[in-house]
């Protein structure tokens, strides 16, 4: 049945993407995805508006229905979608009413949602989707993707080795007498927080995670350190872990995990660790970026599977983890998901400065994932 009171989203077709999307930009939305459905010809951009979402459809083909409809227009409202737990029994419903329909199978949607229309003389000339989000055991991470992760991640982080010693290189010296921990939020298998470890034997760690299978991991890996460190189970989406980190900590480190937080609590996240970061640290993140546009996403998502399958032959000397990699449809760029949010790395490096960093940087970058991050100078205050 149509869930009460559930709208999904409306669609606008646009003459021109980048325009529609400045526009809305100017008025304070932010892109909540990027896609191109091939077979439906149209590039999607979908605007975060709350809980809801405006989807801007730009036709691929200039003698489609779409691009007909829009006529000589830059922009025209082209249909209001509605929510459905089970499209196909709603369809089912709707077609023993006699409710005419355009489709009576579900088609692929934008963002891995399943659709169908109703036709517009059922409704005066409006036209209708029913839209079935994916499901809602997609939106969680879950312990089978942490065991994955744990098994492929190596394979699954483009240009791995580089990153870690990028990671290491930019964590400053430790002062004399001065703050000697760090902190890694969302640790995996411990890669990382071993790499800090090592490189300054006055380093102490606090690894954090969501994972009870990665917290595992980590403090095995980590347990001839045992004196060094600790790891903290936490609820990354719940900010109040940022409460209970320790005053002056020396750096923050993350890898591939502020990407499942609403833009909103990354900036939140990026102004509370300025707090906590004593002056002379540094806050680091390697994580995915929004792509600006559609050919910047193609050409990631043809990066990344390149740099896994390279990396799962080396690794494995075969290709289980490239082929794990494209099973579990890993390449966000490929396959967007509700997991993952990622900003524009515009604006993570503005959400930065506008904390009180200083001399933000991207100090790496491969197949869509970057390093980004800050320093907090010595005689820094807000």
């Amino acid at each position: 049945m149509m869930d009460a009171h559930s709208l999904d989203h409306v669609a606008i077709v646009v003459a021109d993407l980048a325009e529609s999307e400045h526009l809305y930009a100017r008025l304070g939305f932010d892109v909540r995805y990027r896609e191109r459905i091939e077979e439906q010809g149209v590039d999607i951009v979908g605007i975060r508006a709350g809980d809801n979402t405006i989807e801007l459809l730009k036709p691929l083909d200039n003698n489609s229905a779409l691009q007909r409809f829009l006529g000589d227009r830059r922009s025209k409202l082209h249909h209001v979608a509605y929510r459905v737990t089970d499209i196909e029994q709603e369809l089912a419903r709707l077609k023993s009413e006699h409710v005419p329909l355009i489709d009576e199978i579900p088609r692929r949607g934008a963002h891995g949602s399943r659709i169908a229309f109703i036709h517009p003389s059922f409704s005066g000339g409006t036209l209708i989707e029913l839209c079935e989000p994916p499901n809602d055991k997609m939106e969680t991470w879950s312990e089978d993707d942490s065991e994955l992760f744990l098994r492929y991640g190596r394979a699954f982080t483009p240009d791995w080795e580089n990153l870690r010693s990028m990671f290491v290189r930019l964590i400053p010296p430790l002062p004399s007498g001065g703050p000697t921990v760090c902190v890694e939020i969302s640790a995996g298998s411990g890669w990382l927080s071993e790499a800090i470890l090592l490189h300054d034997d006055r380093t102490h760690v606090i690894a954090l995670d969501g994972s009870h299978a990665m917290l595992a991991a980590t403090a095995d890996r980590l347990a001839g350190l045992k004196d060094r460190f600790e790891t903290r189970h936490f609820d990354l989406a719940d900010l109040r872990w940022l409460d209970s980190l320790p005053a002056n900590v020396h750096a923050v480190v993350s890898s591939l995990a502020l990407h499942h937080l609403e833009d909103p609590q990354k900036r939140a996240v990026y102004a509370a660790l300025f707090e906590k970061i004593a002056p002379g640290g540094a806050l680091l993140i390697a994580d995915l970026v929004q792509p600006l546009n559609p050919v910047e996403q193609a050409a990631f998502a043809d990066a990344w599977d390149d740099a896994v399958k390279r990396q799962s032959l080396d690794l494995f000397g075969d290709g289980r983890a490239y082929d794990a990699f494209c099973s579990e449809r890993w390449n966000y760029f490929r396959y967007p998901d509700p997991v993952d949010k990622p900003a524009r790395l515009p604006d993570m490096q503005r959400w930065l400065q506008a904390s009180g960093f200083e001399d933000v940087d991207v100090f790496w970058e491969h197949a869509g994932h970057v390093l980004v991050g800050g320093f907090k100078k010595a005689s820094a205050s807000r």
